[in-house]
Parts: structure tokens; sequence; C-alpha cells
């Protein structure tokens, strides 16, 4: 199971996602926002793991008047243009999604291998 998490460094949301897999030494592929940007694709990714859409990812200060007027792919081409719209982390696996830190959900993404160690610990 891959799992990607989408990050700005500048938050400390991100920061604590790190250190937290990082503690429980599980792997993920960190994708840059502010270097790397993100592409439509990606973005179609993360949506289809969402439950409301560019509601769930968007932060709450970008302009959604201007976005619903849009069309999805015009949409996803200005989210392209300017990923700092995105809530941050984004953390993906194949079939669970995670927007920002919460440590108590932020657990589901502990591989069910790692879970049983920690159990028969």
């Amino acid at each position: 199971m891959e799992i990607k998490m989408y990050t700005n460094m500048s938050s400390a949301s991100c920061r604590k996602a790190i250190r937290w897999f990082s503690e429980e030494c599980i792997s993920f592929k960190e994708i840059k926002l502010n270097r790397e940007g993100i592409t439509t694709k990606q973005l179609k990714e993360i949506l289809i793991l969402t439950d409301n859409g560019l509601d769930d990812i968007l932060k709450r200060n970008v302009n959604r008047v201007v976005l619903d007027e849009l069309s999805l792919n015009e949409a996803l081409e200005k989210i392209v243009e300017k990923p700092s719209m995105l809530k941050v982390p984004i953390i993906i696996s194949r079939n669970k999604i995670q927007v920002g830190f919460q440590e108590e959900y932020i657990r589901a993404f502990i591989p069910r291998s790692h879970r049983r160690l920690q159990i028969a610990m």
C-alpha cells in the first residue's frame, strides 16, 4: 500500500504528520506542493477518495464562488496553477484519505501487519 502525502513545509500540521509517520516507521512518498506542484491527474486521484469533492480539500478562504462557475477541469487547472489553495497535508492510500493532521484518524494508515506487531508487544 503506497501512501502519498501532499505537503507544504510552512505548515505545522504537515511537519506533525511527517514526524508521526516517521515515528511509526511507515514509509510514504512526500509531494511538496510548494516545490513540485500538483497535476490534474493527482487532483483527480485525491477527489475520487473524498466525500464532498473540492469542499473537502480546499482551504476555507478560497473564493468558491469563482470556482463554482467553472467546469471541473477549469477548476482543477486553477488549483494546479495555485496549489496553495489546498488544505495540507493531504494523505492518501489506495482507498483512504486524510486531510489535515488528526492523530486519532491518521492511525487508519498504520498497515495491518504493523498493527499486529504492536498488539503482540
